[in-house]
């Protein structure tokens, strides 16, 4: 569905469809949704400021970060968004689809360059993150009428 609406409806254009499947600690980019066992991408976020807190427990921070937990997902969403968008200049792919929570869909788009932005075909408020490989392929694909 893109944006509530089935992509089979708006008749998808041809091209190469990644899609990311992500939530606040893990992002899985899978290359190529349409052809058969597209390779995967991986990525986890590092909670560098939640870690820098427990490591600094005896000591009182410089500058107390107010929610490291929050600082750290948005550090991750900008890196997930700067892989994408490294790939999109490559031209490695024509359409991007994005299942996440409502909450990520939402940082994932007020973040994206218009140009990125613009790949989207469909923002689907479902975390799969957490699906094996076929499984999440399945889904995916069953998602978006591929």
């Amino acid at each position: 569905m893109a944006d509530g609406i089935p992509l089979g409806a708006t008749g998808m254009e041809p091209g190469r469809l990644w899609a990311l499947a992500m939530n606040t600690t893990r992002a899985r980019i899978l290359r190529d949704v349409a052809a058969p066992g597209p390779p995967e991408l991986v990525m986890r976020a590092e909670h560098r400021r939640l870690q820098g807190l427990v490591g600094a427990a005896a000591q009182p921070p410089a500058i107390a970060e107010a929610d490291p937990l929050a600082a750290d997902r948005r550090d991750f969403v900008v890196q997930v968004i700067q892989l994408l968008e490294t790939h999109r200049l490559a031209s490695d792919f024509d359409r991007l689809a994005l299942f996440a929570a409502p909450a990520l869909l939402g940082e994932l788009r007020a973040g994206m360059p218009a140009r990125l932005d613009a790949t989207v075909v469909a923002r689907v408020p479902r975390t799969l993150v957490e699906m094996p490989g076929d499984a999440l392929l399945d889904a995916m694909r069953s998602e978006l009428d591929v």
